[in-house]
């Protein structure tokens, strides 16, 4: 197969969507499939095509703070690229790939879509925090500009498989793991650094943003019964960091803030107690996934809007939705009982291996197949009448149209 992957950002490894497309492509092309990279980018790579960054007016320096990259499109160099492949998969529904969706539509070349981006997103990093009626809207913006072109979409799980039909998604929908890398992500005997000797470490990967609530772990901490023992190590960056290490100096709870490199990472978590994941909102977590394939017992937050808690194995593994308190003491509960922690640190090793990267390119290789069959002889894509209404009123000329039409 000749694949054109379209991704905002190829290059950020700290971002959950990077990581997983570097990994299929990776993967993809080792079984013989040819693939071409869309983003921006300022790094040369093979059969990566680079576009320009995409600066948003008034929202630019919150993008920055979160190193979330937008992509600027490039009609006519859309048009070029798409020539050659047999279908293009997008995985964010951004200008970038709804410009790319509504090119490759006119050009009769199919159109397959992931679902990595959730509304509440970015109402949180706008600080409206839950906003229903908002992300409802978001959701007929994203139907409207993207997945309208696409008969297929990629859910990393159940919850975005019931998310979208929820909303009214007629597509047909695949849940499929991003997956983790089994061949770095496994328990392992690691040197602790000194600062972490003698403490209960709890680890947290993950951008510091306000959907993200490590507020909560924080605060968590600082009830605890053994808060002197804990030391929280907070793995990322982003807009909240300074606000964070404010709170954990208020607080007194010993904190350490990181970012591992991809290569560091394992080895980080493997020298770690117990994972801890706060997100409100979360289409999957692929840190979380690698934090318990490496032996970490993770506790999670069960918030509705999060795909994450459903790695839990029991209810130790839980807490109700932001209630630092039941956190707090799920905490302690590891602490006084490390025969069960090392008992469940096992489990959780085991139960990794159902989210394994190879299985995923497996189930993934098997819908594009079947995808394409499905496409076979057909002009344009049997898409939403909500597409050829659009193109009605609004038409792609070749040479004419800009991106800013569908920027609007």
């Amino acid at each position: 197969m000749r694949i054109a992957i379209v991704v905002d950002t190829y290059d950020d490894m700290g971002n959950g969507t990077t990581v997983s497309a570097r990994r299929f492509v990776s993967e993809l092309r080792k079984r013989g499939h040819f693939v071409k990279v869309l983003s921006y980018s300022q790094t040369p790579e093979p059969d990566k095509v680079l576009f320009d960054q995409y600066i948003v007016p008034i929202f630019q320096p919150l993008i920055d703070k979160n190193r979330a990259n937008i992509a600027k499109p490039d009609v006519k160099k859309f048009q070029q690229e798409f020539l050659d492949v047999d279908f293009v998969h997008i995985y964010l529904s951004l200008p970038f790939g709804w410009t790319a969706a509504k090119v490759a539509y006119k050009m009769g070349v199919p159109v397959f879509t992931a679902f990595h981006l959730h509304p509440g997103n970015i109402t949180y990093n706008l600080k409206l925090g839950h906003a229903p009626l908002i992300e409802k809207l978001l959701f007929r913006l994203f139907k409207k500009k993207l997945y309208n072109y696409s008969t297929d979409i990629h859910c990393p799980t159940q919850f975005v498989y019931d998310t979208l039909k929820a909303h009214g998604f007629k597509q047909e929908l695949h849940v499929i793991s991003n997956g983790y890398d089994d061949k770095r992500f496994f328990p392992m005997q690691v040197e602790r650094l000194d600062s972490w000797k003698d403490k209960f470490v709890i680890m947290c990967v993950g951008r510091l943003s306000g959907e993200k609530k490590q507020d909560v772990i924080i605060k968590a901490i600082a009830r605890s019964k053994h808060k002197d023992k804990i030391l929280l190590v907070l793995a990322g960056m982003g807009p909240l960091k300074n606000k964070y290490q404010k709170l954990a100096k208020k607080l007194k709870v010993n904190t350490e803030f990181n970012f591992y490199s991809q290569e560091d990472l394992p080895k980080a978590l493997n020298g770690a107690d117990i994972y801890v994941h706060c997100a409100q909102i979360e289409i999957e977590s692929i840190s979380c996934m690698e934090a318990f394939a490496t032996g970490l017992v993770p506790v999670i937050g069960n918030s509705k809007k999060s795909a994450t808690h459903y790695f839990a194995l029991d209810e130790r593994s839980k807490f109700k939705d932001g209630d630092y308190r039941e956190l707090s003491n799920k905490i302690d509960y590891w602490i006084e009982n490390p025969q069960e922690l090392k008992i469940m640190s096992q489990k959780y090793a085991i139960h990794a291996k159902n989210y394994v990267l190879e299985k995923s390119i497996d189930k993934i290789v098997k819908v594009y197949e079947n995808f394409l069959d499905k496409h076979k002889g057909k002009n344009l894509p049997s898409c939403s009448k909500a597409v050829e209404n659009e193109n009605q009123i609004n038409p792609i000329e070749d040479d004419e149209y800009a991106a800013e039409n569908v920027l609007s």
